[in-house]
């Protein structure tokens, strides 16, 4: 009966263990969510955008532009139409895009407020229609 007891009671540990482990991670989640990230240098922020840039593993592109990619496997000559609509308006062609030899087409447009606007691709007779997400 002794040994039963220890046995549970060594389950309960270890179960009350995974739980505070996994707690301290997931609070550790959501604190850490929205980092702050502090600079201080001499140098102004246009010579240091492309090393941040670099630290966040992206590129560059201010909050009125929008990075349009895709592709497609059965088009691999020709190009990308696309189109954006704003909120309650209608669809306005941005431009065409040249689709490279695998089949894939990327280009950032100035679009005014572009993180509320819907984005309409054609590319070889398909359409797709998609919001932009954030890096």
């Amino acid at each position: 009966m002794e040994e039963t007891d220890f046995s549970m009671n060594f389950i309960v540990a270890v179960l009350l263990a995974a739980v505070a482990l996994l707690g301290i991670a997931i609070w550790s989640i959501k604190r850490h969510k929205d980092p702050h990230l502090e600079l201080d240098t001499e140098a102004g922020l246009d010579e240091l955008i492309s090393s941040l840039s670099g630290m966040t593993l992206g590129m560059p592109i201010g909050g009125n532009a929008v990075e349009v990619f895709g592709g497609s496997r059965s088009a691999s000559s020709g190009s990308a139409r696309v189109e954006s609509k704003a909120p309650g308006g209608s669809y306005r062609v941005l431009g065409s895009v040249p689709v490279n030899e695998a089949g894939y087409f990327r280009r950032v447009f100035r679009v005014k407020g572009g993180f509320r606007h819907k984005f309409r691709v054609t590319l070889g007779g398909e359409t797709r229609t998609k919001k932009p997400v954030s890096r």
